[in-house]
């Protein structure tokens, strides 16, 4: 049973499918890439997923309970966490601040025993506190933690929303262009902090552009343009279809 599966969604926004009948899955432990064009309706995918749209039509499955349609926070408790392409933390907190904040959908004491200061609202805060301080440790951002997050270098800031992501303990994990503008090194540094995150148990669905990344990293791949998926498999697969060449990588590549 695959842990995330899309069935025929589409979504329109007035007369136009920004996706249209787009099937794929993610089983657990995979990493699997969602490439295409700009426009080809990735994030669209994204935000069907995480609860920002509902589809207008098919059906959207985690762990084989329907998800399509529900509100963010509800999908989020179920276990699916969301990094943006553009920067989505607390600028004017520190990075161990964003990491504790991101815990708010963990933590089980109400209001009133906020408002108390009830000893389990002090336990939950201090473990909240611990595991993000683990949390920025595992991202390499412990020596980071008293920093301002708009201080921190823009790798080091996507790497503390990938800390933020995790610490609402998710099963899947959606990375939306983590690797944008990064220099090589800093994309193998994001490689080996993907691959630590799968090997936690995490399942991750990424959309990006740098292909040699994609294709050194993902079990499978989908490949979308304008709103259709066009190729999916292995990216060795991927590489070697031709419709792949002709509308994404563009037929020099078979060449190069």
């Amino acid at each position: 049973m695959p842990l995330l599966r899309l069935d025929n969604v589409t979504r329109n926004f007035g007369g136009l499918a920004a996706v249209k009948d787009v099937s794929f899955e993610a089983k657990s432990g995979q990493i699997v890439g969602l490439i295409g064009p700009n426009g080809s309706g990735k994030t669209t995918c994204f935000n069907l997923i995480s609860g920002l749209y509902a589809p207008s039509s098919g059906k959207i499955l985690f762990n084989d309970a329907q998800i399509s349609g529900l509100p963010q926070h509800r999908i989020a408790a179920k276990g699916v966490a969301r990094t943006f392409q553009i920067s989505s933390y607390f600028p004017a907190l520190t990075a161990l601040e964003n990491v504790v904040t991101a815990h708010h959908t963990q933590l089980k004491s109400g209001l009133f025993a906020g408002i108390l200061r009830l000893n389990k609202t002090v336990m939950e805060e201090a473990a909240a506190v611990e595991r993000s301080h683990e949390l920025l440790q595992f991202v390499g951002l412990e020596h980071r933690h008293g920093m301002r997050a708009d201080a921190l270098a823009s790798a080091e800031q996507r790497r503390l929303m990938v800390a933020m992501a995790l610490a609402t303990r998710p099963q899947l994990l959606l990375l939306d262009e983590p690797g944008a503008g990064m220099t090589k090194e800093e994309q193998v540094r994001l490689t080996e902090l993907i691959f630590k995150v799968r090997d936690v148990g995490v399942t991750i669905v990424l959309v990006e552009h740098h292909m040699r990344l994609i294709m050194g990293i993902c079990d499978n791949v989908v490949v979308l343009t304008e709103g259709k998926k066009i190729a999916e498999g292995t990216p060795a697969e991927i590489q070697a279809t031709e419709a792949v060449i002709e509308a994404y990588l563009g037929r020099r590549a078979a060449h190069a």
